[in-house]
């Protein structure tokens, strides 16, 4: 499928990525958006995948990458600063549309004021909407013209609160095969083929991993006293921060709508209830299977090619918007 422009200036997208994963996203984005549009300019705040795929960095991704209240009080200063020559720099260059990658504390403040200005904005990456106060979505409707969403849930909360929102399905879920080579993965990692593994996600912020990563090696400790033959790996998988008010709190109990895995929360973190649960799951092949059964029909929920969708979501948005003479008007020809 293409895009071809009905004028002859390109379509510009002004993209904003404040960590690694936004950095994948945000490259996948691009490469779908220039299959579609090849003549396509992109430029703002990238990592190196972005820049790879051909994105104008004004500033590193990594600049945005704060986590924590210290660290953010900390780089308080400069972040002000750095948003804001951020925002002057896109309300000069006026970008047929601004996409924000997640890092919603940093995109939406950016996008508000691009909104205002007749930009427009779209949030790649639904903030936590359903462990805010509800009256937040009013800032969000504010704010952008659309918003994709990962998860299919955050759309339903975006269509009950009338803000625009496609549900595009998870890039990890297109990335990851449907059947798993299980031996090849092991083999890929150093790992004994008949070992039982117990993998720890901890998180890939270094805020995150310091403040869990004390009860996640507790955890590890307590499981290899009980069981010593247990392998045990720790993937830096990106995850969002929680402050979570909700039924549920672990993204795979939200997805199947109900209690499939254990969640501990603050004082609920004790190594030994932990451990007793990831026992149980190891012994217990019947329920496993269940599980596994269970994420099958997750995965293949979310693998709906979330760049391509989410990239021709934004040439609709933009085709709609039926922009004015002198800018390059997009038209998705299927």
């Amino acid at each position: 499928m293409t895009a071809p422009a009905s004028a002859s200036t390109p379509l510009r997208v002004g993209l904003v990525a404040g960590e690694a994963s936004g950095d994948t996203l945000g490259a996948d984005l691009i490469n779908s958006l220039r299959r579609r549009a090849p003549e396509t300019q992109f430029f703002g705040v990238a990592g190196p995948k972005m820049q790879a795929a051909g994105c104008e960095s004004w500033e590193p991704a990594e600049s945005l990458a704060v986590m924590g209240l210290f660290d953010v009080l900390r780089d308080l200063p400069r972040l002000v600063r750095l948003l804001a020559r951020i925002k002057r720099m896109f309300l000069t260059a006026r970008p047929d549309v601004f996409i924000g990658i997640d890092a919603p504390d940093t995109n939406l403040r950016l996008a508000r004021s691009l909104h205002a200005a007749g930009i427009p904005t779209v949030q790649y990456v639904s903030p936590q909407v359903w462990a805010w106060r509800q009256g937040r979505a009013r800032a969000i409707r504010e704010s952008v013209d659309l918003v994709l969403c990962l998860l299919p849930f955050e759309k339903r909360f975006y269509d009950e609160h009338g803000i625009p929102a496609e549900f595009v399905g998870h890039p990890l879920a297109d990335a990851i095969p449907e059947n798993i080579d299980r031996e090849a993965a092991r083999r890929a990692l150093g790992l004994d083929l008949t070992s039982s593994v117990v993998a720890l996600l901890p998180g890939s912020r270094r805020g995150e991993v310091a403040r869990l990563g004390a009860d996640f090696a507790a955890t590890a400790r307590w499981l290899a006293a009980q069981r010593p033959d247990l392998k045990f790996i720790a993937p830096m998988a990106s995850a969002a921060t929680r402050q979570i008010f909700s039924k549920f709190f672990a993204q795979p109990n939200l997805l199947a709508d109900q209690r499939v895995v254990g969640e501990y929360f603050q004082d609920q973190i004790i190594p030994e209830s932990i451990g007793a649960e990831l026992l149980m799951w190891l012994d217990d092949a019947e329920r496993r299977g269940a599980l596994e059964r269970e994420f099958s029909r997750i995965h293949l929920d979310l693998r709906r090619g979330a760049g391509t969708r989410a990239a021709q979501a934004i040439l609709d948005l933009l085709s709609a918007r039926n922009q004015a003479p002198g800018r390059v008007r997009v038209e998705s020809s299927q």
